[in-house]
């Protein structure tokens, strides 16, 4: 098939840059950098877009580098690692821009706040594996096929120091499928799920053995066992600055500690300078805790909501042990009835939160601080949130998720 020279712009969600045929229709050229000019050969043609691969760079982007990881390519966890770290912050900041812009915010994003770290920063990740193949690792670009990994330059060092010694176990377990890591202060926490019931106690036994585990919950199609210091029975917590945060096996924790330090403390600030201080938070998906301890400890009474799960039990644990000031309402947060308290804050999973904010009024929740992990779907909320005459008065987005095209935002609204 011919090929054609491109010239590349802004970097896609994959591993791809942008740009565009001569008829106009937007080209998606794989393993291609922003900014550079290619040769490329169509593999594929849609109505609203194609896809190509990239034969050879004729002038390559001042931002182009080599991988990090040899498994770039194969992989699908990070694949923005073949341009530089400012560059991805500005495409992070530009893909914000354009999703506010789309829904009628005639804006400019200011600078990404940067990760601490752009490696090994990675507390949480969840596995896949084959244990009759004996491969644990993660997803194939595109695919559910299992690129095997035996060491992960993103993951905490400490996460990715287990990774062979748990593949290593995975014979035992002949119907597993998902193994979920979270790291907190006392080492690594191990979830994993398998459809029969199999030996659980005593494989749970052996990995909780292992150099680097605080815990270790394995469920069964009827059975549960759990070993070391698991949420279960004795309390297990993350911790920056002064505050600890309980952390919930099967529930949501963020992925990237560095960066959630950042988003916590910048939460407390505007809570504090849109709210004042001392004042009743209104939380809706308050998971385990994350923002609701913090909070509290600042000084603020926090109503808390989130579905009944693993984060409530622990969230629950941690307001007892603690003697925070926290009222946690169980059940689904689009379905709660919100007490009067000037400040709501929402962190909802990636669909949003549209029910909640077609619902809203300036005399229900005169400030709305929402953090987002996905720029659409805060886009499409913004606006909701603009027919219910909210005005949008901070916008900061922060990078949790280096060498990939997810980012962080934090918008306040004032009614």
């Amino acid at each position: 098939m011919p090929t054609l020279e491109l010239r590349t712009g802004a970097a896609a969600t994959g591993r791809a840059a942008a740009s565009r045929l001569p008829s106009g229709k937007v080209v998606f050229v794989d393993d291609a950098a922003p900014d550079e000019v290619v040769e490329a050969e169509i593999l594929e043609e849609r109505a609203s877009f194609a896809r190509a691969r990239l034969v050879r760079v004729v002038q390559a982007s001042p931002h182009r580098r080599r991988p990090f990881c040899p498994l770039f390519g194969s992989c699908g966890g990070c694949v923005w690692q073949h341009f530089d770290y400012p560059r991805q912050l500005e495409e992070k900041r530009n893909l914000l821009t354009r999703a506010m812009q789309r829904s009628g915010f005639a804006l400019e994003v200011g600078a990404v706040r940067r990760s601490p770290s752009e490696v090994q920063c990675r507390s949480r990740a969840r596995l896949h594996a084959d244990p009759e193949g004996g491969a644990l690792g993660f997803f194939e670009e595109g695919t559910h096929r299992i690129q095997a990994v035996s060491t992960c330059p993103m993951l905490e060092p400490a996460l990715s120091a287990l990774l062979e010694p748990l593949r290593l176990h995975l014979g035992v377990l002949r119907s597993l499928e998902d193994l979920e890591l979270n790291l907190a202060s006392e080492g690594a926490l191990v979830l994993a799920e398998t459809e029969d019931d199999e030996p659980l106690d005593a494989l749970a036994r052996t990995l909780a053995a292992l150099s680097g585990v605080a815990g270790v919950v394995l469920r069964g199609g009827q059975t549960e066992a759990g070993h070391g210091r698991r949420d279960g029975s004795q309390r297990v917590a993350t911790q920056f600055g002064e505050y600890v945060v309980p952390v919930a096996l099967g529930g949501f924790m963020q992925s990237n500690s560095g960066t959630n330090a950042l988003l916590v403390g910048e939460i407390l600030a505007l809570v504090e300078e849109f709210g004042g201080a001392g004042g009743t938070v209104t939380e809706l998906f308050c998971g385990s805790g994350n923002f609701t301890v913090p909070l509290a400890r600042r000084g603020h009474r926090v109503d808390a909501g989130e579905l009944a799960g693993p984060s409530v039990e622990a969230l629950e644990r941690a307001v007892a042990a603690q003697g925070l000031p926290v009222t946690v309402h169980r059940g689904d947060a689009r379905r709660f009835k919100l007490p009067q308290s000037k400040v709501l804050l929402l962190d909802p999973p990636r669909t949003g939160a549209l029910e909640i904010c077609s619902a809203l009024t300036n005399q229900t929740a005169p400030v709305v601080i929402y953090v987002s992990c996905d720029p659409w779907t805060l886009g499409r909320d913004s606006a909701v949130l603009a027919t219910r005459g909210y005005k949008l008065a901070r916008l900061q987005a922060f990078d949790m998720f280096p060498q990939t095209a997810h980012v962080e935002t934090v918008a306040v609204f004032v009614g």
